[in-house]
């Protein structure tokens, strides 16, 4: 019979396996951490450690269950972990021990194919227990059970093997759904099987783990917010959760538009743009609606090809609503260049130009007022044509105040050297189109040019 008690401070260092009734120490046996270790006690500390560290049976343990790489530190990481273990029946360590993420993760890369078997085995209840269960945590064993099967997946992504890489991911986060504290790990490892998935062009699959991502990360937040007594860092961590699952709805969005199920898409984007307006996230919004806007461009286009008319213009009308959203989205983030481009889709130019004009785009604004005036002279013809005077004259001093601000913004990037031959271009169609219609003014009888 064996006392495996590893000795305290202050016994002799030969006492770390003891003898009672046995000649020779057994090679089997595996020194048992004192109850009453105190992690604050650096040389009991590292009595036990070194006790651990030598013995027969966990260099045995290693030698079988590691590949033989960084000997020492894997014996050393067993140790820790035995250590922790220990600590988690009531014995607080402090921070003497390192943290067991940082161990557990360097250890999944050491395991070798047996000692990965046996760790898994050490994961069925009904299984007799082994080394890995009697000496490890269970914690930590599902923990690095997920840590090998995620090392595996990134290992699988990178040579391009998407779908065993994406298989890899979520047996992965099955494995850290049994580790206490680890929801958002278990979030991001469905993400990261989507986005396997999505590489691997397997949409629909990817669609499935974002969805769950996103779902995960939304029951988090509602734990966070439940607590009795909210902690400072609960807001924060409930809004990074919102803050994900909103872009998994923008994948989602994306990738139900490559199935070709637009309106599916659509739906699924507002969802995303909603929230992340909620969050005033505004370039995110601003980003999905215009992919929302384009959405519908393209179903307005199958309704008009199939003679729908109705259904396209109503489709239109959607793009239009999309895009004017989108433009105040850019402009809510200050991102008056990306305003400008959405409104000029929805051919509000004035409105795009002023943005331009906030952002120092003064080309960009040239343009708005050149079509604007383009649009006024062709308007005035028009009038003309028709016999309505007033209102041709109306358009065609409204053409000359455009082309005038549109020579005067095209004037403020004289001095760029790179795109200073241009703007000289667009400024003297600027002039030469002001030009001609003084001319049609002085002319009345003669039809208003553009």
């Amino acid at each position: 019979m064996w006392n495996n008690n590893v000795t305290g401070p202050g016994s002799p260092p030969v006492g770390q396996l003891m003898p009672i009734d046995a000649p020779v120490a057994d090679p089997g046996a595996m020194p048992v951490i004192p109850s009453s270790l105190n992690f604050q006690d650096g040389e009991a500390l590292t009595a036990v450690r070194q006790a651990l560290l030598q013995a027969p049976a966990l260099r045995s343990w290693c030698d079988e269950a590691f590949d033989g790489t960084n000997v020492d530190q894997v014996r050393a990481d067993v140790v820790e972990l035995m250590l922790h273990k220990h600590a988690d029946d009531g014995h607080p360590p402090g921070e003497a021990l390192e943290l067991r993420e940082t161990v557990l993760a360097r250890l999944a890369r050491r395991l070798s194919p047996t000692g990965a078997e046996a760790l898994r085995r050490s994961l069925d209840p009904s299984a007799p227990a082994n080394t890995f269960a009697q000496h490890l945590a269970e914690q930590d064993r599902w923990h690095l059970d997920g840590e090998v099967w995620r090392q595996d997946g990134e290992t699988c992504r990178a040579r391009g093997e998407y779908a065993q890489a994406a298989t890899c991911f979520k047996s992965a986060a099955n494995r850290f759904a049994h580790v206490p504290g680890k929801a958002t790990w278990v979030a991001d490892l469905h993400r990261y099987a989507g986005d396997a998935h999505a590489q691997g062009r397997d949409c629909m699959a990817a669609v499935e783990q974002f969805l769950t991502a996103s779902r995960l990360d939304l029951e988090q937040t509602l734990v966070l917010t439940a607590h009795a007594q909210p902690q400072p860092s609960d807001a924060a961590a409930s809004l990074d959760a919102m803050t994900r699952a909103a872009h998994d709805f923008a994948a989602v969005s994306a990738l139900y538009g490559d199935l070709g199920l637009p309106t599916v898409a659509v739906v699924v984007g507002a969802v995303a743009a909603s929230a992340f307006a909620d969050l005033e996230m505004y370039a995110q919004t601003a980003t999905v609606l215009e992919a929302i806007a384009d959405i519908w461009v393209d179903i307005a286009q199958g309704h008009h090809q199939a003679g729908a008319r109705a259904l396209a213009e109503a489709a239109l009308m959607e793009a239009w609503r999309a895009r004017q959203n989108a433009a105040f989205a850019h402009w809510a983030a200050k991102d008056y260049v990306g305003a400008g481009h959405a409104l000029m889709k929805v051919l509000d130019y004035e409105q795009a130009a002023e943005n331009f004009k906030i952002a120092g785009d003064h080309g960009a604004a040239g343009q708005c007022y050149l079509a604007l005036g383009q649009r006024c002279a062709a308007a005035a013809e028009a009038h003309r044509g028709a016999g309505q005077a007033e209102q041709a004259n109306t358009e065609v001093q409204q053409a000359l105040g455009f082309y005038a601000l549109a020579c005067r913004e095209f004037a403020q990037n004289a001095e760029d050297s790179v795109n200073a031959g241009w703007y000289a271009e667009e400024a003297a169609t600027a002039q030469a189109h002001f030009d001609a219609l003084l001319v049609a003014l002085r002319e009345p009888s003669s039809p208003a040019t553009q």
